[in-house]
């Protein structure tokens, strides 16, 4: 890896640790298994749209959708769910 492409991955991802070891530390449920479940939760439904998304974009469509229909249908289910 050449010095400045190296540097572009580590100023980022150094960043990233620090701020999980602050969180970590100051937080007491922020390493805790329920935590863990809930974001691998919330991150599964954007790691499918986004694996389609990659899909229809290799094949040479481009799809803009995506994102309305993922706040369109969080809406409906929020107001489904809230009464």
């Amino acid at each position: 890896m050449k010095r400045s492409s190296l540097a572009e991955f580590a100023g980022p991802a150094l960043a990233l640790l620090v701020i999980l070891v602050i969180v970590a530390v100051t937080t007491p449920n922020f390493l805790a298994t329920d935590n863990f479940q809930n974001i691998a939760l919330q991150a599964a439904v954007l790691s499918i749209v986004a694996i389609g998304s990659t899909v229809v974009i290799l094949t040479g469509g481009i799809d803009l959708s995506p994102g309305s229909m993922i706040a369109l249908l969080t809406m409906l289910l929020a107001s489904l769910t809230g009464k």
